[in-house]
């Protein structure tokens, strides 16, 4: 039993970064908040407009992730 949490808590700590890939459609525009600028302090207002879009989700941890779109197309 001992073993096994052992291994289980390497398995979580090997992959605490999830990425998942895929596809994105989006039917209305929305704001969304960006970090910019020096040291990435800034925190600017950005749209995206509808679209389908190629999308990559990175958690890293519960409050940390970062969604990538790309390609915007109908």
């Amino acid at each position: 039993m001992k073993k096994m949490m052992m291994l289980l808590g390497v398995l979580l700590l090997s992959t605490s970064c999830l990425t998942i890939d895929g596809h994105l459609k989006v039917s209305e525009s929305f704001m969304v908040k960006k970090k910019g600028g020096f040291l990435n302090l800034k925190l600017k207002d950005q749209q995206v407009d509808p679209a389908l879009y190629s999308a990559s989700l990175k958690v890293k941890s519960d409050k940390n992730y970062t969604l990538e779109l790309s390609g915007g197309s109908l």
